[in-house]
C-alpha cells in the first residue's frame, strides 16, 4: 500500500503519551505511522496493538544506542516506495496546519520540493512541577518568545562571537522536516536531510532553507501555514526524567542546570492556536485546569 503522508518516529518508555500523539495526527491527516522502538520498558504494547491490528502503524524494534538517525535511515531505505511524504517527528512533536486544513491537502502545494521544514513553537512546563491529568495539547499552552535565541556553540554563525546572541540563530527557526523519501540520500540531522542533485528543502513560504547545521535552520521564523508544537520540557519532573534519560542522538542530553535554565524563557507567551483542532479530535475530553500558579496569568 502507498501512502500520502506518514510519520516516522523512535521512541522509549513514551507509553503515557503515545495514545494523543497518534490520535492528534491521524486526526490532522496521517494516513501511517513507522516506529522504533527503542528499547521500552513500559507498556506501550498496550496503547499501539489496536493501531497495529489495524495497520495503521508498524512497528520496529530498535534496541540501538544512539539510534535515532540510523532508525530514520533505516525508515527511508525500508519504506521508500511506501509514502509520498514521510515526516520525521519526536513524541513530544505535534505537526498541523494553523488554518485547519488537513496536512495532504496542504502538502499537495510543495509537491516540486524534495522535503518542507515547519518551525518549531517550543514550549515550557505552564508552571506545572508534575504531570498533570489530561492532554498534553492542552495542558501546556506558554511558549518562547519567537526572538529567543540561545546560545548553542555549534550554532553560532562562522565569525560570529560566543557572548553576542545576535550570532546565534532564533531557537524557533529550527525545523523539523517533511521529505519525499525517494529524493533522500542522506540523514544529516533529526532535522534535516541531503537531497539528490544537491537541491534543497523548503520552508512553508516555498524558500529554500540554507541555514546552519546542515540546513536545519530556515531563514526566519514563519507558521502561518504549517508550525510543529514542540512540547520541550512538559512538566518540570518530566524535563529532568528526560535529561536524566539522554537522547537518542549523541547519548548525552543538557544538564540539569541548563535544561532548568533554559526551559525559563519558554513560557513567555500564551498561545492556544493548537486548541481549536484538539478540540475537534478530542471532542470528549474536558479541559484541563491551569495551574494555580498561571490561573490569573494574561
Amino acid at each position: 500500500m502507498t501512502y500520502y503522508l506518514s510519520i516516522c518516529a523512535i521512541f522509549r518508555d513514551e507509553a503515557p503519551y503515545l495514545e494523543e500523539w497518534l490520535s492528534f495526527h491521524a486526526g490532522v491527516g496521517v494516513e501511517h505511522f513507522f516506529l522504533y522502538d527503542n528499547g521500552s520498558t513500559d507498556e506501550f504494547r498496550a496503547v499501539l496493538d489496536p493501531w497495529l491490528a489495524s495497520g495503521r502503524a508498524s512497528l520496529h524494534d530498535w534496541p540501538h544506542k544512539q539510534g535515532q538517525l540510523p532508525a530514520y535511515a533505516d525508515c527511508i531505505a525500508r519504506h521508500r516506495q511506501a509514502s509520498r511524504w514521510i515526516a520525521f517527528l519526536d513524541l513530544d512533536e505535534f505537526l498541523f496546519a494553523p488554518g485547519g486544513e488537513s496536512l495532504p491537502a496542504l502538502l499537495a502545494d510543495y509537491e516540486s520540493a524534495p522535503g518542507v521544514g515547519a518551525n518549531w513553537v517550543v514550549f515550557g512546563s505552564s508552571g506545572h512541577a508534575r504531570r498533570p491529568p489530561g492532554l498534553v495539547t492542552r495542558n501546556y499552552t506558554r511558549r518562547a518568545s519567537f526572538d529567543l535565541r540561545v546560545g548553542f556553540e555549534r550554532l553560532l554563525r562562522p565569525g560570529g562571537h560566543p557572548r553576542n546572541m545576535a550570532d546565534f540563530p532564533l531557537f524557533s527557526a529550527h525545523v523539523k522536516s517533511i521529505v519525499d523519501p525517494r529524493e533522500v540520500i542522506q540523514v544529516q540531522t533529526p532535522h534535516s536531510f541531503k537531497y539528490r542533485g544537491n537541491r534543497l528543502a523548503v520552508d512553508e513560504n516555498g524558500a529554500p532553507i540554507r541555514g546552519g547545521l546542515l540546513q536545519s535552520i530556515s531563514a526566519g521564523v514563519s507558521v502561518s501555514r504549517l508550525r510543529v508544537n514542540h512540547y520541550w520540557s512538559k512538566s518540570i519532573a518530566e524535563l529532568e526524567a528526560k535529561v536524566m534519560r539522554g537522547a537518542a542522538t549523541q547519548g548525552g542530553y543538557y544538564t540539569p542546570e541548563f535544561a532548568l535554565r533554559l526551559e525559563r524563557y519558554l513560557n513567555a507567551v500564551v498561545d492556544r492556536t493548537v486548541l481549536p483542532i484538539v478540540d475537534r479530535i478530542f471532542a470528549a475530553r474536558p479541559e484541563a485546569p491551569l495551574p494555580r500558579t498561571l490561573a490569573h496569568a494574561p
